[in-house]
């Protein structure tokens, strides 16, 4: 981690840390942890044949599925995923999930009050195993020591 004084205080106006993204000036995040690959960290059955990501950007926090969808078919739960320090909501978030088909979709519930967990909640989870969530909030936790999952690389053509 390199951390500068750029003015006259006693606190660093800048820190930089490569391993995880971080970068902030006058005590703003403003860095990226660029996509992560926590496929491994899917819970309760749930699983992907393409890519769960994660990513923070400055005090924004995205998730999403790339090249296919999550798959509840195994599922012993509607919960799949429990979000990791440094990238947890303020609160409760409710984001819309394409569920099966084009034609139907499902809600989610990423918890930022309790137990950081994200849950499908419509349909049942077991009537429609396949899923296609997404979303994006605020976060104030402080920048995580530790990335989760592994960095993602989208292919290139070809």
């Amino acid at each position: 981690m390199t951390a500068a004084n750029l003015g006259s205080g006693t606190t660093p106006s800048y820190v930089a840390d490569a391993a995880t993204g971080r970068l902030a000036i006058g005590g703003h995040e403003i860095g990226d942890t660029g996509w992560r690959n926590v496929n491994a960290n899917l819970e309760n059955g749930w699983t992907t044949p393409g890519v769960w990501m994660i990513r923070r950007t400055g005090d924004m926090v995205s998730i999403g599925v790339e090249y296919n969808n999550l798959d509840a078919s195994a599922a012993t739960s509607n919960r799949f995923y429990t979000i990791p320090t440094g990238f947890r909501s303020l609160g409760y978030v409710h984001a819309v999930a394409g569920v099966a088909d084009a034609s139907l979709y499902g809600l989610i519930r990423i918890d930022g009050v309790s137990d950081h967990g994200i849950v499908l909640l419509t349909p049942v989870y077991t009537g429609q195993p396949v899923v296609r969530p997404s979303a994006s909030w605020p976060t104030k936790d402080p920048w995580p020591t530790v990335l989760p999952g592994s960095e993602f690389t989208a292919p290139g053509p070809g």
